[in-house]
């Protein structure tokens, strides 16, 4: 049976990260943190039938805390509410754990008992094929002023069936640091001075070490490629294009993964999202 897609988006102003919990079995294994810069979005596919979603946010230190969003959800829809769920998890930005809820009493060394803020009931979702987004607004970060804060949230459920229905299989996945000779050439930019601003553009996010990923598939008319941000998408789209439509970072779009999707037709609908997210 096929999970459904899943895009968390921030449409605030302030970086946040978010934890899945999907059940296996017995136990549930954790998956962390994925961090959504503002004015961009997430990929994760789901895998587990039932799936819980939690929140942090940075402390002065730069470390994370875990930020009690319970959200208030502006469009309910079945089988996705909110929870208090609690899971032992660690703040390193990149984890991963199982757990096993009987034995949440006494957590690890390193991790904390913390509030997952959301369920979905995946089973729901799986057919047929379904992308579910939060777009979530963190106006107050909880982690800093030691209170819950609730979040606006919006739930949308997309009923994207693709139209090719083309199973290729993924052939290579590499990630490497931004180059420019893996992006459009910036010569499309007529403007001089606009093609100056999205060159220095380029060059600062080159410098700070963001990298981006090319997931290949071998299809009947040969390899065809996608480029996605990997990990984390450090510019908009928004402020891509208030340099020039023709930026040749407008194709990278405005959603960062962390594994290439498994097909072909999934990753040319992922991406066709991607560059079409409307900030």
């Amino acid at each position: 049976m096929a999970q459904p897609d899943l895009f968390m988006c921030n449409n605030g102003y302030a970086n946040f990260y978010f934890a899945t919990a999907e059940e296996d079995g017995d136990a549930y294994i954790l998956k962390g943190w994925n961090e959504v810069r503002p004015l961009s979005c997430f990929y994760t596919p789901l895998t587990g039938d039932n799936v819980y979603i939690g929140f942090a946010q940075e402390k002065t230190n730069g470390k994370l805390g875990v930020a009690t969003y319970l959200g208030i959800i502006n469009f309910y829809m079945d089988d996705i509410n909110p929870a208090k769920q609690i899971f032992c998890v660690n703040f390193n930005k990149n984890f991963k754990a199982r757990n096993t809820l009987e034995k949440l009493q006494d957590c690890p060394q390193g991790f904390v008992r913390t509030h997952f803020s959301f369920h979905i009931n995946a089973k729901a979702y799986s057919d047929p094929y379904y992308w579910i987004n939060f777009y979530m607004l963190p106006e107050i970060n909880p982690v800093l002023s030691k209170k819950d804060f609730f979040s606006r949230t919006y739930i949308k459920k997309f009923d994207d069936i693709p139209f090719f229905n083309k199973q290729h299989p993924l052939t290579s996945q590499e990630i490497w640091p931004l180059k420019q000779y893996k992006l459009p050439d910036i010569r499309r930019i007529r403007d001089p001075k606009n093609r100056d601003k999205a060159q220095q553009q380029i060059n600062d996010l080159k410098s700070k070490g963001y990298k981006i990923m090319e997931c290949t598939y071998k299809t009947g008319s040969g390899n065809i490629y996608y480029r996605f941000w990997y990990d984390v998408m450090p510019v908009s789209r928004a402020e891509v294009n208030a340099i020039s439509k023709e930026n040749p970072l407008e194709i990278l779009g405005n959603i960062a993964l962390k594994d290439c999707p498994p097909t072909h037709d999934k990753a040319r609908d992922i991406h066709g999202r991607s560059i079409g997210v409307p900030y």
